[in-house]
């Protein structure tokens, strides 16, 4: 049927312009190649992005070649699209050549029709305007097959090894996971490449018997573990080196901000206060006595940097001294070579009733907040919310996007944490009112993890 079709159309007469007077005779120039040069797809309001798809050509080899290195979005259908093509010289004819072999369509392009690119590869062939060159070509257009909005979870391991009530802390340092376990007389070690095979514990000595494994924070590739008038630190969590720290007692820790790092201290007097320190230096006190319902434990914080490219933390609920639940949410902000700034945002505008032991992560944009107890001991019956206003606000994501998967038990005291790459958020451990969980979840949103 194509070499029908080319017969007939090569039987078409060359195109002459003449004039009556032979003295003015002009003949069109014939060429004996017409490359394909650029391809676009009209404009449909059902399918926005069509219009913009960019194609790639090659033309170097026999068979030319025509793709869009960067897929349309998902869902976008292409079994009717109208192309327009460009070319180097006006060719004589081109013919599509769409379906299977057996049951191919031959269609000759005019601008106008609509091609079916669903079954691949559409074949083109242009036909020089001297009709006797011609080239083929191979088109390829590429559609996401998943949905780039949706939340992809999975369970690595339903129990890394049997808490018995033990707390957990995990975090991810270098290329490995690290599990800590701590039962008020010796803390464990757990390691896994992957998230679903975990090395047998190993007993962690240098840390002190009681160790609170929750308060260890990850600062890059080093571990800090506050004790009162010690400061723990360690490169592979196995093995723990401790510094004195002078005039005040070290009650936890909260994170590296504006390149300290940062935690809460107890002085002499009772009163609590803010204290930091460079990579390598030492803690020291700084800024104003902290009020007296600012949160010491069970806390969620986070640093990041605002929209309006400023440098902030938050510090979400917790207990304060005296054991009372808390609904604040401080704001840390970093003032340009005149200090920082602290602020209870929870005073004028609360987001929350009193929460402990929920979990933040900052991941495509957007703060994940995971797990929490109330202030009667009540666990949350949100497993998860999402801020897009940097904490302001609180929302439920959209269940058929993001759904943890139905395995998942509701806890408080979870680890979450985004892995390097930040493709993925990783929740592991936690506790309910009766269980310490051991179990390892991961979960991606799609299109962080496309590649072109």
């Amino acid at each position: 049927m194509r070499k029908n079709l080319i017969y007939m159309l090569l039987l078409l007469p060359i195109v002459l312009v003449s004039c009556l007077d032979d003295k003015n005779e002009t003949e069109v120039k014939e060429y004996n190649e017409a490359l394909v040069t650029a391809m676009t797809f009209s404009k449909n309001d059902s399918f926005p992005g069509l219009a913009e798809a960019k194609f790639t050509i090659i033309t170097s080899t026999d068979t030319g070649r025509i793709y869009n290195p960067d897929s349309l979005r998902f869902g976008t259908c292409i079994d009717s699209v109208i192309p327009s093509l460009s070319f180097n010289h006006t060719p004589a004819y081109t013919v599509f050549y769409t379906g299977a072999d057996s049951t191919a369509d031959t269609i000759i392009y005019t601008g106008a029709d609509t091609i079916n690119f669903s079954v691949q590869p559409v074949q083109l062939f242009v036909m020089a305007s001297d009709k006797e060159t011609g080239k083929y070509y191979e088109i390829y257009v590429n559609v996401h097959t998943v949905d780039p909005d949706l939340y992809q979870w999975e369970c690595l391991n339903e129990e890394v090894f049997r808490a018995d009530g033990a707390e957990t802390k995990a975090m991810m340092l270098g290329d490995k996971l690290l599990l800590f376990a701590g039962n008020g007389f010796q803390t464990q070690l757990y390691t896994s490449a992957n998230g679903a095979s975990w090395s047998a514990g190993q007993v962690v000595n240098s840390l002190p018997a009681n160790c609170a494994v929750r308060k260890i924070l990850q600062v890059e590739n080093t571990l800090y573990y506050p004790s009162g008038d010690k400061l723990y630190t360690s490169t592979d969590g196995l093995n723990w080196q401790s510094t004195d720290v002078s005039g005040f007692s070290l009650l936890n820790m909260l994170f590296l901000f504006n390149d300290s790092i940062w935690g809460i201290a107890q002085r002499p007097d009772q009163q609590l206060q803010l204290c930091n320190m460079a990579r390598g230096g030492r803690m020291a006190l700084t800024g104003e006595v902290l009020p007296s319902n600012f949160p010491v434990s069970d806390y969620a914080a986070l640093p990041f940097t605002s929209a309006s490219n400023r440098k902030r933390a938050m510090i979400v609920g917790g207990f304060d001294l005296q054991g009372n639940s808390l609904n604040t949410r401080w704001n840390m902000e970093y003032l340009n070579g005149k200090g920082y700034s602290l602020a209870n945002f929870s005073i004028e505008q609360p987001s929350f009733a009193s929460l402990t032991g929920a979990s933040i992560v900052l991941y495509n944009d957007e703060f994940h907040m995971f797990g929490s107890v109330s202030e009667d001991n009540a666990l949350s019956a949100d497993n998860q919310l999402i801020s897009i206003d940097e904490g302001l606000h609180w929302t439920l994501p959209d269940t058929t996007k993001n759904q943890l998967p139905e395995s998942y038990r509701s806890r408080q005291k979870a680890s979450v944490f985004v892995d390097n790459d930040a493709h993925y958020i990783y929740i592991i451990g936690g506790q309910n009112r009766t269980e310490s969980f051991t179990d390892v979840y991961r979960g991606r949103l799609n299109k962080l993890t496309f590649v072109n």
